[in-house]
């Protein structure tokens, strides 16, 4: 139940951040044929894409880590005595979890803080902070759940701890 529920909202996620990025695309895209071909670029397509970006990087985070697609050092995983070998991709995942769980507690503290002060964005497209923020600590708490989800299905990695890619 657990395990199915990490991987339907990943998916949900993966749609909202491919939907964004192609946003960002065809924002960027108008405004370069309106600055080129009639002189007139919109004020608010670079403040989106960068809004927009906030998101897809948080929203990319825990689908990034359930497919296998996070940075993975396996350098030495030929050399390792055995005993090592069977024991690294249990450290690889507690490792995993405490950055998780580090990253959401700084995010968390400065979306807070960000909540409190209620600013603006000091971008053209007049947007409290708090509206881009609030994806950070949203994204941080689903890698953790990612992270916790591989940790617990383990013995079904690869020598290396590199996580499977989840079928369905």
């Amino acid at each position: 139940m657990f395990e199915k529920a990490v991987i339907t909202v990943n998916r949900a996620f993966v749609i909202a951040a491919s939907i964004l990025v192609l946003l960002i695309a065809l924002a960027v895209f108008q405004d370069v044929l309106r600055r080129y071909l009639l002189g007139a670029p919109s004020l608010w397509a670079m403040d989106f894409a960068r809004y927009a970006l906030f998101y897809v990087f948080f929203l990319g985070l825990a689908p990034a880590l359930q497919s296998g697609h996070h940075v993975s050092v396996d350098l030495f995983d030929r050399v390792w005595p055995r005993f090592l070998g069977r024991v690294m991709p249990y450290v690889a995942a507690l490792m995993c979890l405490a950055f998780g769980l580090l990253l959401t507690w700084f995010v968390w503290r400065l979306t807070a803080r960000t909540f409190a002060s209620n600013p603006l964005a000091q971008t053209i497209v007049p947007i409290r902070l708090k509206y881009i923020h609030m994806i950070a600590p949203v994204g941080c708490i689903q890698f953790v759940l990612t992270a916790l989800m591989l940790l617990l299905r383990l013995p079904g990695h690869t020598r290396t701890g590199a996580a499977r890619p989840v079928e369905g």
